[in-house]
């Protein structure tokens, strides 16, 4: 039997201890095993929302906070495995952040890591002749 690692602190997760961060399509997510029978997966969440992993199939990963995904997988996975614990983290997220008003190149901007509006404007040509920095002070 392998012994699981602690779960990193993911960067997008410690964004804010009430940040409830939920998986969605696109994100990449790790799925190890403590039963060495089974190999680690690293997987794409689908734009269905699902990933299909061994003994199992699929499961649908998105909507659901990381932590709960893994207690559903160590429920699926009782019975099926001589030791049923899983590890899951999120390895890379992605998300689309919309910037409109007074930018100078309003639009959908995708970021693979926690971003923050300062960050998201700035991608976006920054503030335009009419817009103010005021917020950013």
């Amino acid at each position: 039997m392998r012994r699981l690692p602690e779960p990193a602190t993911a960067s997008a997760e410690s964004a804010s201890p009430k940040t409830a961060v939920r998986l969605s399509p696109g994100d990449v997510i790790k799925v190890a095993y403590a039963d060495e029978s089974i190999p680690d997966q690293t997987q794409k969440i689908r734009r269905d929302g699902k990933v299909s992993l061994p003994l199992i199939g699929e499961v649908t990963a998105a909507g659901k906070r990381v932590i709960d995904f893994q207690y559903e997988l160590v429920s699926r996975y009782e019975g099926k495995l001589e030791e049923s614990e899983v590890l899951v983290t999120l390895e890379n997220g992605t998300a689309n952040v919309i910037v409109s008003g007074f930018a100078n190149k309003p639009g959908t901007y995708p970021f693979d890591r926690p971003t923050t509006v300062y960050q998201a404007v700035m991608e976006a040509g920054g503030v335009s002749d009419y817009g103010s920095q005021a917020m950013f002070i």
